[in-house]
């Protein structure tokens, strides 16, 4: 069992490269091992900060990079940050992976990536690429990746295989897998995106209530010729009030959820957004209070004051829209 936690890593992030494999910077990697030699690893509560702006040929940044390869070890990545913080920062050309996989879970162990935030990487939480490849057994389970919170970048996660390996009946042989639920996916050039891999993507808000890749939801994308990208149904934001009819100076408590699906269903069994998830109250005919609130446990709350004037009056709530 190891632990990691608690520390700041400091990264440029301005280094030019001619060729990014042999230029590239990386704030906590682990080693190479197979099998269950990390069983009990748990990377939690680190903060990566990239300072500075992406030179034109950039050097490739990786925050935190399991790389263990122990499809039969618990691990548990949670409650990190990665955060761009160069106003001049691209995420489109930045080649900043904030997290690697390479481990999943098996029949009895979970690889998990939880309750982390990203913003500003050119990918959020990256299976293993650039050069290396994502290929484990067909026979291992999917990471679970929950309660995320991936704003502002190129790919929010991207999941693939690199070598399916059919068998002679051109079944796959290889598979990376991922199980996403109750992430907040906005402002990504992709939300998710599944290449030869099964991705199970359902419950997950994508920055509007439309669903991903319609309106200005982010959009979910799939190619390849196995596996599959699953993102239906997903989070949307109700509103309620405790009464709609309010006297003159009278109050209503307006009540923001982000716990129903879009097939209908009550998720709060199963899992919420990220605590803190910021919502925007605004009211015509009166004013809000607060006007800006974070969820908890799905949920925010406002109160309304109606105005001097009688007539109708409007509230709103709005999540990343």
């Amino acid at each position: 069992n190891q632990t990691i936690e608690g520390n700041e890593v400091i990264i440029p992030g301005t280094a030019a490269a001619t060729d990014p494999e042999a230029s590239s910077c990386v704030a906590l990697q682990s080693n190479t091992s197979g099998g269950g030699v990390y069983d009990g690893l748990v990377i939690t509560d680190n903060l990566i900060r990239i300072s500075g702006a992406q030179a034109g040929n950039s050097e490739r940044v990786y925050g935190i990079w399991e790389n263990a390869h122990g499809h039969s070890s618990n691990i548990e990545v949670s409650d990190n940050i990665f955060a761009n913080e160069a106003p001049d920062n691209d995420p489109a050309l930045n080649l900043q992976r904030a997290f690697r996989v390479t481990s999943h879970s098996s029949d009895t162990t979970t690889v998990s990536y939880s309750n982390n935030l990203v913003s500003g990487a050119n990918i959020g939480i990256h299976w293993i690429g650039d050069g290396y490849t994502s290929s484990p057994p067909a026979s291992v389970l999917p990471v679970i990746v929950e309660l995320n919170t991936l704003l502002d970048n190129g790919t929010g996660v991207w999941v693939h295989t690199d070598d399916l390996a059919p068998d002679p009946g051109g079944t796959p042989t290889k598979m990376s897998k991922a199980d996403l639920g109750f992430n907040r996916l906005a402002s990504n050039g992709i939300g998710v995106r599944s290449d030869d891999a099964e991705v199970l993507a359902e419950n997950n808000w994508w920055g509007c209530n439309d669903g991903a890749g319609i309106g200005d939801c982010d959009p979910a994308l799939y190619a390849g010729t196995a596996g599959f990208l699953d993102a239906d149904p997903w989070l949307v934001l109700g509103l309620e009030l405790d009464q709609d009819v309010v006297p003159v100076g009278g109050q209503s408590t307006a009540n923001a959820s982000l716990v129903v699906n879009s097939d209908g269903a009550d998720t709060s069994g199963l899992g919420t957004l990220p605590d803190g998830t910021p919502v925007e109250f605004d009211a015509s005919g009166g004013t809000m209070d607060p006007t800006d609130a974070g969820t908890s446990f799905g949920m925010a709350a406002s109160t309304f004051t109606a105005g001097a004037a009688p007539g109708f009056f409007g509230v709103s709530a709005a999540v990343d829209f």
